[in-house]
């Protein structure tokens, strides 16, 4: 009687013969409320193997991690690349295994953004950083630098921006070419960077100055970077600048780099400086006095200092008048004196 239908209804399948409700062998209620074995409400919502609220939940932040790291490596040359290349194809090999376990995603986690911080080190980045001290599961981790988060070190040098971590010796080459702006005044341009030579060249302001002082060094990236040139046309037609004093690491003046400063009224010129470039003090017209500290001026370009001020004063070191008298006239200067 069980295994047929009854005037269209079907009979209750749990009734034994003799009337009474058996158990079904599932430990459910019936044949269609059975309690899924791996422990879930349903068929449809187990628990996932790897803990996670669903399967690819506990993943998503490692994904995202590697995605972002996918898009640094554009920026990226040399061992910085490669170092966060074999981070990311093991995070991504990480998200093959189906059995990875919350230890394992963290620690390959972890080591993806160690990779990506360093990287990221080695390039200016003037965007927003993305926070990259949270962990898969939601958690935020201390950071090994001691700072508040992994991208609010305060920058040895004053800056605003993330990328102040000390660079490696591999990386230091990237900074080349690179410029800075310190204190809002002048700006520069690194010229050489590895463990023993650090240089830069002044390249200008994008204010008007009064006064300018080269300074014999500057900090830049925790790094400490001798200035050694100022560069053509910088400091070319300051209206207001008076008074300029070159430090004494400068060895070269470039061409045209105080033209036209019709206010200008007093030099003073480092004393390593070996060459200064054609038109370097053209038309200053107010330039009266000129001091030169060093011994080992070899050149001054033509037209160096002319149409200054008539009758201007250059104050050399003893024994070099005579040298550098001859090199003014040279450089086509007139109405001027040596002392």
């Amino acid at each position: 009687k069980a295994t047929i239908s009854d005037g269209g209804k079907k009979d209750d399948d749990t009734k034994k013969p003799d009337g009474n409700t058996k158990k079904p062998t599932n430990g459910s209620t019936d044949g269609n409320t059975q309690t899924p074995a791996n422990g879930g409400t349903d068929g449809n919502t187990q628990t996932p193997a790897n803990g996670g609220t669903a399967g690819n939940t506990k993943t998503e932040a490692l994904s995202s991690k590697i995605a972002e790291a996918e898009r640094l490596l554009s920026s990226l040359t040399g061992s910085a690349k490669t170092d966060l290349e074999k981070a990311i194809a093991e995070a991504k090999a990480l998200l093959e295994k189906a059995d990875a376990d919350q230890g394992e995603i963290d620690k390959v986690f972890d080591s993806l953004s160690k990779a990506y911080n360093t990287a990221k080190a080695t390039i200016s980045d003037g965007g927003k950083k993305d926070d990259d001290t949270k962990k898969p599961d939601g958690s935020t981790k201390k950071p090994t630098n001691g700072g508040t988060d992994g991208n609010t070190q305060t920058p040895a040098n004053g800056g605003t921006d993330g990328n102040t971590q000390t660079p490696s010796k591999d990386s230091m080459q990237s900074y080349v070419r690179k410029t800075f702006t310190i204190g809002k005044k002048l700006t520069y341009k690194v010229t050489a960077c590895s463990k023993k030579v650090k240089t830069v060249t002044v390249i200008g302001s994008k204010k008007q100055l009064k006064s300018i002082t080269i300074p014999a060094t500057v900090t830049y990236r925790k790094m400490k970077f001798k200035v050694t040139e100022i560069s053509k046309n910088a400091f070319k037609k300051q209206k207001k600048l008076t008074k300029v004093t070159i430090g004494n690491n400068v060895t070269k003046i470039g061409a045209n780099a105080f033209y036209g400063d019709k206010k200008l009224s007093k030099v003073t010129i480092g004393k390593n400086v070996t060459n200064i470039g054609a038109n370097a003090f053209y038309g200053d017209k107010k330039l009266s006095k000129v001091t030169i500290k060093g011994k080992n001026l070899k050149k001054i370009g033509k037209n160096a200092f002319k149409k200054i001020k008539k009758s201007a004063t250059f104050k050399v070191p003893k024994g070099k008048a005579k040298a550098y008298k001859n090199m003014l006239k040279k450089a086509k200067t007139s109405s001027y004196k040596v002392k």
